[in-house]
């Protein structure tokens, strides 16, 4: 058949030879499209390698898929499964200061750290992030 190369997809197989995320891709989910470095335990700078980007893509999906499904909100939020986490995180306070009839100037967050292997137990009031 005739092949009439566009600029867009000339740059989806571009991208997709380099194995990197095309641009149409991570415009859609820009929260893995973040620059990543030695710090994260990658070589370079850039965005997430392809694979790495489409294993991320569906455990999110997944995530969201589940917690959509279910009566119950999911036991861990994983901070990085949302394109504005801070929305997750003043919810999360709204929700506690309604539920407790104080104002919200007045709730806070109480962190833990948790440096063990066993996964720690979801708490009664508020969340557990990942």
């Amino acid at each position: 058949g005739l092949y009439v190369p566009t600029p867009a997809i000339d740059a989806l197989v571009q991208a997709l030879s380099t194995n990197q995320v095309p641009a149409a891709w991570a415009a859609l989910a820009p929260h893995h499209s973040l620059p990543i470095g030695p710090a994260a335990g990658h070589r370079g700078g850039g965005s997430l390698p392809l694979g790495q980007w489409a294993k991320d893509t569906a455990a999110r999906f997944a995530f969201f898929r589940s917690w959509a499904s279910s009566v119950h909100p999911p036991a861990t939020f994983r901070l990085s499964f949302f394109d504005n986490p801070m929305r997750l995180l003043v919810a999360t306070l709204q929700e506690h200061a309604c539920q407790r009839e104080v104002p919200l100037d007045l709730v806070h967050f109480r962190h833990k750290i948790h440096t063990s292997d066993v996964p720690p137990v979801a708490p009664q009031a508020g969340i557990l992030v990942a």
